[in-house]
Order: C-alpha cells, then sequence, then structure tokens
C-alpha cells in the first residue's frame, strides 16, 4: 500500500487570531504623575481605568487606597477578575447617589474590597449585576444610614452567580453576613 506524503501548511496571516496569556492589570491611586499603563511599574490611577484597558479573562488588581466616584461608575462588561489588595484597606467609595459597579458581563469575579456609601441621602446600592457564572466574595458592603437606606447588591437576570463571604453593615452597628 502506498501512502502519500501529508502537507501541512501554516497560514502566515498576521491577523489570525493568537492565544495569548490573560494578564494583570494594575490600578494604584498613588500613581497622580503617570504615566499610566496598567504595568506593575506605571499602574492605572483609577479602577475603571484598569478594567477598560484590560481584556477579557484578565486580571485588575487594585492595590489598597480608597478610589472615589470622581471617574464614575464602574462598568464591568467582560469577563475578568477584579480583585482588591485587602478588603478593609482597599475601598471603592461613591458619595453619589447610585451604584459604585455595574457588571454587564458573565463570569466576573469581584473580590477583597470596601463598598462605602457615606451619605446615604437618597436610595443607592453598591452592586448591580445582569451577570451570569460570576462570584462576588470576600467584601465588606458598608454605609452611613442617613434618611434612605442602600441596597447591597440587585441582581436581576442572574443565573448560577456565587455571592459568599461579604459582610454588609452600616453606621448603626446592624451587620449581617451572607454565607
Amino acid at each position: 500500500m502506498l501512502c502519500s506524503p501529508v502537507v501541512l501548511s501554516f497560514p502566515s496571516d498576521p491577523d489570525i487570531t493568537r492565544i495569548r496569556e490573560n494578564k494583570t492589570v494594575y490600578v494604584n491611586y498613588n500613581n497622580t504623575g503617570g504615566p499610566w499603563d496598567g504595568t506593575l511599574e506605571c499602574p492605572y490611577r483609577t479602577v475603571q481605568d484598569g478594567v477598560a484597558n484590560a481584556d477579557a479573562n484578565d486580571t485588575v488588581f487594585v492595590f489598597h487606597g480608597s478610589y472615589d466616584d470622581y471617574a464614575g461608575i464602574v462598568l464591568i462588561n467582560k469577563s475578568l477578575k477584579l480583585i482588591g489588595e485587602d478588603k478593609k484597606t482597599t475601598i471603592l467609595e461613591r458619595k453619589n447617589p447610585g451604584y459604585i459597579i455595574y457588571i454587564a458581563a458573565d463570569y466576573v469575579t469581584v473580590s477583597n474590597f470596601t463598598f462605602y456609601h457615606p451619605n446615604c441621602t437618597t436610595p443607592s446600592r453598591y452592586m448591580e449585576m445582569e451577570s451570569n457564572h460570576s462570584v462576588i466574595s470576600d467584601n465588606l458592603f458598608y454605609a452611613f444610614v442617613g434618611f434612605y437606606p442602600s441596597t447591597g447588591i440587585q441582581i436581576y437576570n442572574s443565573q448560577y452567580c456565587i455571592i459568599t463571604r461579604n459582610t454588609f453593615g452600616n453606621n448603626r452597628g446592624d451587620r449581617k453576613s451572607v454565607v
């Protein structure tokens, strides 16, 4: 039996999608003067800049510090991991009404943050999510309770999400844990 040789040919087109390793994008509020490229040496200054410049399946690592709403809400519209350095010292704060984070993608992880609303003079929430297969874990949700209450996490049109080891509290000393 004669076999014909098998010839393998690989395209040389540079536009072919390449397999890449997931990267870590860094955020540090202390980098006030730039440059900002998301590397460990030149981290982005805002969480939203880190998320916006990450690719799908990357990790956005946020160093400890207080990140307020001057950059607006944090919109997560791609699968990624948003990880704080330490949940007691990595604070996502919103002084204006509304939510701090809006998750509009599947397979998102948010972990190790304190979410803080210091002025609950209007109804507020920390996080809204329309997401499947996402994980919210090991966070502190804290509000200064004024006239209006705060909502911790508002979830809709979502399936197979895990919300675990988060603590919800306020200035009155009320605390409830989600297990």
